[in-house]
């Protein structure tokens, strides 16, 4: 998936790599039935307006800048579900 953001105010492009969601720990009963879950992981390449690689983009992102990607990208996977924005 690729969907358009901005790092600094400059537009640019966010390919996802891999992603793959999150499992929650599995706690209750007893202490051998617990369950190890595994965090979120989303690796992602920033492209520039021209979809080339852009490693000088990539290194302007801070910490707030990866939040926020990776709430543009949850967001975006659910207006590709739903088809939102799509005229039909």
């Amino acid at each position: 998936m690729i969907f358009q953001t901005r790092i600094n105010g400059i537009l640019c492009y966010c390919r996802v790599d891999h992603y793959a969601a999150g499992v929650p720990d599995k706690v209750g009963g007893a202490f051998e039935d617990a369950v190890e879950g595994s965090d979120e992981e989303f690796n992602y390449t920033i492209l520039d307006s021209r979809y080339i690689k852009a490693p000088w983009l990539d290194k302007q992102m801070d910490k707030d800048d990866e939040v926020r990607m990776r709430e543009e990208f949850h967001v975006t996977r659910l207006e590709q579900k739903y088809l939102y924005g799509d005229s039909a």
